[in-house]
C-alpha cells in the first residue's frame, strides 16, 4: 500500500486577531514526510535568472485558492466571482447578450405593433 500523499500547500490564518496568513507546505511518502522550511532571500546580479519557488499542478493551485477563499481573500480587480472569466471574454459575452435582447424586444414591439394596427415596422422604430 503506497503512503504518498501529493503536495499539499494550505493557507491559514493566525496570529493575534488572525490578522495574517500562513502558508504550509507539506508531502509524506514511504520515506517520510518532508515540510517546507520558511523562505530564504539573498541577494542576486542583475539578468541572473532563478527558479520559482514551488511548481504547482492545477489541483494543487486550486487548493491553495480555495484556502485563500476561506480566509477571506478575494480578488482586488475584476468580478471577484468564482469562475469569472477574461476580461475580453466578458465583454464579447456582454455584446452577444446586448444584441439578443435588443432581438427581443424589436422582435416583441414588432409583434404588439402589427396587432395594434399593422402600420408600424421594426425598420421605422
Amino acid at each position: 500500500m503506497s503512503l504518498y500523499i501529493p503536495l499539499k500547500i494550505r493557507a491559514i490564518r493566525e496570529g493575534i486577531l488572525q490578522q495574517e496568513i500562513s502558508i504550509y507546505c507539506f508531502e509524506r511518502s514511504e520515506q517520510g514526510s518532508k515540510v517546507a522550511q520558511p523562505l530564504e532571500f539573498r541577494f542576486e546580479d542583475e539578468g541572473v535568472s532563478f527558479l520559482p519557488i514551488v511548481r504547482l499542478s492545477p489541483d494543487e493551485a486550486q487548493s491553495l485558492m480555495d484556502d485563500l477563499w476561506e480566509c477571506g481573500l478575494r480578488p482586488s480587480e475584476g468580478t471577484g466571482s468564482v469562475g469569472a472569466m477574461a476580461p475580453q471574454f466578458e465583454l464579447a459575452a456582454t455584446q452577444r447578450h446586448l444584441e439578443d435582447m435588443r432581438k427581443l424586444v424589436f422582435d416583441y414591439l414588432n409583434k404588439m405593433m402589427s396587432h395594434s394596427n399593422g402600420l408600424y415596422h421594426r425598420e421605422e422604430l
